[in-house]
């Protein structure tokens, strides 16, 4: 049991260390046209690592981890930029 007390005290601390990045991002992006564009960039970075990760994976599954960590992004870059938020948009 003091597995699972120590899985969902690491959970509460992922889930806090998101919010904060989201919001300071978030943040970040409304200052400047440039930070928003360097923002954009950092998550299409991180997609396109992920991307290559899952790629490699070939005709196998990619790992639970891996395929989580996309979906991480993908709605980390939602709750930053916003939906279908693109550099330069």
């Amino acid at each position: 049991m003091e597995h699972d007390r120590e899985i969902n005290l690491l959970a509460g601390e992922n889930i806090a260390m998101q919010w904060v990045l989201t919001q300071v991002l978030s943040r970040l992006s409304q200052v400047h046209p440039s930070f928003k564009d360097a923002i954009s960039g950092g998550f299409d970075d991180a997609a396109n690592g992920i991307g290559e990760i899952i790629s490699r994976s070939g005709k196998t599954a990619a790992p639970d981890h891996v395929v989580q960590a996309a979906r991480a992004v993908k709605d980390l870059r939602a709750a930053t930029l916003g939906d279908g938020s693109q550099a330069g948009a």
